[in-house]
């Protein structure tokens, strides 16, 4: 998950005010709420987040807009579980056993992966950015949740390494990527370009001090 500065601004439905309900939902209660999010989701396949307005969601779930308030009182909110629905798929395209034996080609792989989920679904990373910049304390409690679950796929590629290194090495990954997607998705550099990036950038963080790299080299020698 990228951490990126986007010029891109979340334009707000006024939210209702009411609250989400304090009792755990009943199934009829969930199977409503995740309608919601899916149908948001699936409107990201055409639009994105700025223009997506809880009217047009209620309309297309066929609900009464204070029902969608009050299982998401604000839009921020809403986006932020249709972006955690939207991590299932990603969390899959992760899982995936990484290609290579060295630490540097797993990770290559690993980002090279996650370049091609936001390629995809291009709507979804503006949102992401939009996001990134709300003082909703719930909305950044889930955003949080979500990056440290992509950091914990990032950090099992890197064998061998002193864990404060092997955090700062993601850390720096996530950020160029966040960077790069950015310019990406506002058509200032083609895709080839952030994949070109990413190799680069971990090719440099890790080529002179990944130990699987000393061994793949011993190994081949013997």
């Amino acid at each position: 998950m990228a951490r990126t500065n986007s010029a891109h601004a979340l334009s707000l439905d006024q939210p209702a005010t009411v609250s989400a309900p304090a009792r755990p939902l009943s199934r009829s209660q969930t199977i409503r709420r995740q309608k919601i999010i899916n149908v948001a989701l699936s409107m990201l396949e055409t639009r994105n987040s700025d223009q997506l307005q809880m009217r047009d969601i209620s309309q297309s779930a066929n609900l009464a807009l204070a029902t969608v308030y009050r299982y998401f009182p604000s839009k921020e909110l809403l986006l932020a579980r249709v972006f955690e629905q939207w991590c299932e798929g990603y969390w899959t395209r992760l899982a995936r056993a990484a290609d290579g034996r060295a630490n540097i080609d797993r990770l290559i792989d690993l980002a090279s992966r996650s370049v091609e989920a936001y390629e995809s679904h291009p709507n979804i990373l503006v949102m992401i950015s939009a996001l990134q910049l709300s003082n909703d304390p719930a909305v950044a409690a889930v955003m949080e949740d979500i990056r440290e679950r992509a950091e914990r796929f990032f950090l099992d590629t890197l064998e061998g390494l002193d864990p404060a290194d092997a955090a700062g090495i993601v850390d720096v990954v996530f950020a160029v990527m966040g960077a790069k997607l950015t310019e990406w998705v506002r058509g200032a550099i083609a895709i080839g370009e952030v994949h070109r990036a990413m190799e680069t950038t971990i090719r440099l963080l890790l080529e002179y001090q990944d130990p699987s790299v000393g061994r793949r080299l011993i190994g081949a020698i013997e």
